[in-house]
């Protein structure tokens, strides 16, 4: 795809689009395991793929670029279908927070992330397990299809 878009243009992207996707037409319920693993292989592997071969092309060549993800629905599309069945259905998308993972992150890569967090420092797992438990407690009973981020306001 890199190949055919630099052969077509004769430059570098400054637009990528991820906007294919698949979808199984089964019910949540009835969808295989083989269905389901098709999905992720394009909606989310495909993605991952795509992006990064374009952001390595722009980055060797030293331009910039714009990419734009046509993200999933899939949260919502169950909250929608099963909110009558008293089934809430949320995600919480957590920021830099301290675990193994980060942990192993380059000091002055973090430091320079929490710069950029205006609560000024990274959030702890039990803010993570907080906001899980709100959201699985009778607190949130009106609440789904959301995304919640817990991130101390990083990317305001």
């Amino acid at each position: 795809m890199v190949e055919f878009a630099m052969k077509e243009y004769n430059a570098v992207p400054e637009i990528v689009v991820n906007c294919a996707g698949i979808i199984r037409d089964a019910p949540l319920l009835d969808m295989t395991e083989q269905q389901f693993d098709e999905v992720v292989a394009v909606n989310l592997k495909g993605v991952y793929l795509v992006t990064q071969a374009f952001a390595k092309l722009a980055i060797k060549h030293k331009t910039q670029q714009s990419v734009i993800n046509i993200a999933s629905i899939l949260g919502k599309v169950a909250a929608s279908a099963w909110a009558r069945d008293g089934i809430r259905v949320n995600a919480v998308l957590p920021g830099y927070i301290t675990t193994p993972l980060t942990a192993a992150i380059e000091d002055k890569l973090l430091k320079a992330a929490c710069e950029k967090i205006p609560m000024g420092r990274m959030g702890e797992p039990k803010e993570i397990a907080d906001a899980c438990v709100f959201l699985a407690s009778n607190w949130s009973s009106y609440v789904t299809g959301s995304a919640m981020e817990v991130t101390g306001g990083f990317g305001m």
